[in-house]
């Protein structure tokens, strides 16, 4: 009995169906085999082990070496039969869609996988244990032809699916079939990827993009058995070719956790032994791969080429056949790796097919990894290219501007250690303008990059004198531009390619060789560059010419509806030009529908803001005054701003929408420091704060609501009623309203009667403590009500000597008497516990040191305050016990190491 549960390896008790399906195995009753196994968990060397609900073998290819002799051939029949029954049974919920596969797991949960995960990889295991084991003897045979044909009977039935969901079922073990039968596995696979219509390659590059009820990823798993397949010297070129396959084939782009270029370049990977084949073995794979398709084999050249800074994921490794991997740990000789980096540089160079962009890729791959004599001969080689009339100017520029990035940033960094010597930057200098592009837009083109990277000036050195040279550079090469007969047509190429789009657009503001009638079409394109570029000229050329540039070109005939609104969008927040818009009802309306408006007048701040607010922009009108009341003060001007204007302002926001909300917290206390400075009304700012907390309160403290919080207890009260009861307040809805209270509630760390320098007024703590207690027990709410104040009473203030709590609060906690205040002041005192930052190893250090100095405490004030005392002690208590807990996690964690 024992003999035949070798062959399955691993079942769950607690599965009907697995239980079955081991009594069916063994010809007896389940029973039966549960009592074998206990009897064999027992002892110093126990056979079985019971984890959870899991039976296993402590150590699977030693009990079937041992009773492998035992095992029958109806055995042999009932388990092959088993083990395509359970591999191969279906999934009813592949295919469905989420909301498909919800509702089936709430009303049809018997449709679900029957046989539990145990028992299927337990008999994968089982068989790439039979596969891989030696032996002469017929049963031996026997078996080894049994686990070969019940890995080709389900590998076959996958590829006879054509949807690709029997791919999905077997795939957790498709790398234990390939250790079982790897000859049909790589045959199987290999005939499937060849075929127009595969089936396979369908479930390699299906997409399963909902992590909670889509299909599970297929893809990794037929890589890690294509990566086990990789280590044997034997299987090695078909698994090669399996890989190469599935990369030329790729249908997107998605980043997913395992593909097969990275399961290629950790195969034949130079600096490491992730399989048995020789480097020079492994240099010819490669040549096979770029045969096969030159992209993938282009990229999978670089991908191995040496680099100090690379790093490898090793490949999945067999789990049985120990022959296929016995070097694993042994290193590379350096003769080997530098012959393969050697062969590496030679293909690069011998190659055909040879692009543009791959000579770029080449030039990024110059490190000081590769060899020197290599490097010297990519150099030469190069320089050959150069001199070839094949490339065009787009091709020149794009090895040229490749060889100046890599020449600047060594040069930058050449006291660095990955800086490749001066002599040899030099030779790359010297070798970009050999490939240098005639055209003139493309030699000035990096010099509309955000960093050109000048070579006679160093950015982190003088970055004024940096930006000055970058700044000559650039009107140098716009003058040469625009000095050309073709001047348009060189600018429309420089624009769609510069990354300094913006700037691009204010420098051209600035030249007299050109005017807005020559760009205007660009607004109008679909290259988001050209509209970049436009909205730059329209920012800077406004700004500098004024109302009177913007009424000629809003008068011109020419301008079309689309222009013209680009025009509108970047007239700037500007009294006269204010009037030019407003000649047009149409334009005035689109202006204060979209114009970004910046820094408003001083003196006409508040006409922005109702014209703002009027066409729903209320939160775009905070953005801008914000920035306005900044600007103001900086240049010590005053504005026309109100209280009554701002406060209706934020006010009116709150019932408008817009995408900017979440980003304009800063801006929002901005507007609320300025509505405290100009003297506003307490009530009035404390219900904009309140009414702003979800928005503000990561970001500023509502001081002004936490002050009024602490001496009127009846707002305390609304806030606990909205809380805790049905109620709203301030004209917001249930939810809102419900936010706002508890956000408010949670966020006040100050203390009843505290005044605003930190000091506690014990006559007002009282009162306060009093009326609220009594507008809490009218509403029903004493008993949560006494726990928060009891809460609220734990952040009251030490005094100068650093006694806490204060005879004024031990003597309100000692009247009181209320066993819910006082373990509200318990939990306000161990506040501390909820949350924390310490070492995995550090222990519970920081809570012995609360329990101490809360002893400490309680010693002090024992004799002038019992009560309060036997709160402190209880408080130390919690932290003792915490301090306990985390000191044992961490030791547990130093024992695991």
């Amino acid at each position: 009995m024992l003999a035949a549960l070798t062959l399955v390896g691993a079942w769950d008790a607690n599965n009907d169906k697995d239980k079955q399906a081991i009594a069916a195995l063994v010809g007896s009753d389940y029973d039966t085999v549960t009592s074998l196994c206990q009897q064999r968990a027992g002892g110093n060397d126990p056979v079985v082990s019971h984890s959870g609900s899991a039976w296993r073998f402590a150590s699977l290819e030693e009990t079937f070496r041992c009773l492998s002799s035992k095992i029958t051939d109806g055995v042999i029949e009932r388990w092959k039969q088993l083990a395509l029954d359970v591999l191969g049974e279906a999934n009813p919920s592949y295919g469905l869609n989420p909301l498909e596969k919800f509702a089936q797991q709430l009303n049809e949960p018997t449709s679900q996988v029957q046989y539990s995960e145990e028992l299927k990889s337990g008999i994968a295991r089982s068989l790439a244990m039979i596969g891989s084991m030696d032996g002469d003897g017929a049963q031996s045979r026997k078996l080894r032809d049994n686990a070969v044909d019940i890995a080709n009977q389900l590998l076959n039935q996958a590829v006879g699916d054509d949807s690709g969901r029997f791919w999905n079922l077997i795939g957790p073990r498709l790398r234990y079939f390939a250790e079982a039968a790897p000859q049909q596995f790589v045959d199987i696979v290999m005939d499937n990827l060849e075929q127009d219509s595969s089936s396979l390659l369908r479930a390699f590059n299906a997409d399963s993009g909902d992590l909670l009820f889509g299909d599970p990823w297929f893809h990794p798993y037929l890589l890690w058995a294509l990566e086990v397949l990789a280590w044997s010297e034997k299987y090695f070129d078909d698994a090669i070719e399996c890989l190469a396959l599935l990369a030329a084939n790729r249908a997107d782009d998605k980043q997913r956790g395992n593909r097969p270029d990275e399961s290629l370049t950790a195969v034949l990977c130079g600096w490491a032994n992730f399989t048995t084949v020789p480097s020079v073995e492994r240099l010819a794979a490669l040549d096979s791969v770029k045969q096969l398709s030159s992209p993938v084999g282009w990229d999978l050249l670089l991908a191995l080429w040496p680099d100090c800074s690379a790093t490898i994921t090793p490949p999945a490794t067999p789990r049985f056949r120990a022959d296929w991997c016995p070097l694993t740990d042994a290193p590379v000789l350096q003769r080997d790796w530098i012959a393969y980096r050697h062969g590496l540089v030679e293909r690069a160079l011998t190659w055909s097919d040879m692009t543009p962009s791959n000579l770029a890729q080449l030039v990024n791959h110059i490190n000081i990894a590769v060899l020197l004599d290599d490097r010297a001969k990519i150099i030469d080689y190069l320089g050959k290219l150069s001199l070839s009339e094949e490339f065009d100017d787009d091709d020149r520029y794009l090895v040229w501007h490749t060889l100046r990035q890599l020449a600047t940033s060594h040069y930058h960094h050449r006291a660095s250690e990955w800086s490749l010597p001066e002599e040899e930057v030099d030779r790359l200098l010297e070798l970009s303008d050999r490939w240098k592009p005639a055209s003139p837009v493309l030699r000035h083109l990096y010099l509309f990059d955000h960093n050109p990277g000048l070579l006679d000036c160093a950015l982190h050195r003088d970055i004024d004198d940096y930006d000055q040279k970058v700044e000559a550079r650039r009107q140098e090469a716009l003058s040469e531009i625009l000095s050309m007969p073709q001047k348009l047509d060189d600018l429309d190429v420089l624009a769609s390619r510069a990354a300094a789009s913006w700037l691009l657009g204010q420098m051209l503001a600035d030249r007299q060789e050109l005017n807005f009638w020559d760009i205007a079409h660009w607004v109008d394109s679909s290259d988001s560059k050209l509209t970049a570029v436009v909205d730059g000229y329209l920012y800077r050329a406004l700004r500098q010419r004024g109302a009177s540039w913007l009424q000629d070109v809003l008068d011109d005939p020419r301008l079309t509806a689309s222009q013209r609104a680009a025009v509108l969008r970047r007239v700037p927040a500007q009294l006269d030009c204010w009037e030019v818009v407003a000649r047009s009802q149409d334009d005035d309306n689109a202006y204060w529908q979209t114009a970004e408006m910046g820094v408003l007048p001083p003196n006409h701040m508040r006409y922005a803001i109702e014209r703002l607010v009027a066409c729903g922009r209320a939160w775009d009108a905070i953005d801008s005054v914000s920035l306005s009341i900044r600007s103001a003060k900086q240049e010590g001007v005053k504005t026309d701003l109100t209280v009554d204007v701002l406060i209706g302002l934020l006010h009116v926001a709150c019932t408008q929408e817009s995408v900017k909300i979440s980003s304009l917290s800063f801006e929002v206390g901005q507007v609320l420091d300025h509505i405290v400075e100009l003297k506003a009304d307490r009530v009035d700012v404390a219900r904009l704060e309140l009414l702003l907390y979800p928005l503000i309160g990561n970001y500023r403290e509502p001081v002004v609501l936490h002050r009024t919080l602490a001496a009127e207890p009846h707002l305390f009260v609304r806030l606990m009623e909205v809380a805790h009861h049905d109620k709203t307040m301030l004209g917001l809805d249930r939810s809102a309203s419900f936010r706002r209270a508890m956000s408010a509630l949670n966020g006040w760390r100050g203390c009843p009667g505290m005044t605003a320098d930190g000091k506690l007024d014990a006559v007002v703590m009282q009162r306060w403590v009093d009326a609220a207690r009594q507008g809490l027990a009218a509403a029903e709410l004493s008993d949560i009500g006494d726990y928060e104040i009891g809460r609220l009473l734990a952040n009251s203030p030490e005094d100068e000597n650093g006694t806490w709590p204060l005879p004024a609060v031990c003597t309100l906690i000692d009247e009181v008497g209320s066993k819910n205040l006082d373990e509200g002041f318990i939990a306000g005192t161990c506040r501390g516990l909820m949350s924390s930052v310490r070492g995995i190893y550090d222990g519970g250090q920081q809570e012995h040191e609360s329990a101490q100095r809360y002893h400490a405490l309680s010693k002090q004030i024992r004799l002038t305050s019992r009560h309060t005392a036997r709160l402190l002690k209880k408080a130390a208590d919690r932290y003792e016990e915490r301090a306990i807990q985390e000191d044992e996690q961490a030791l547990a964690r130093q024992d695991a190491l």
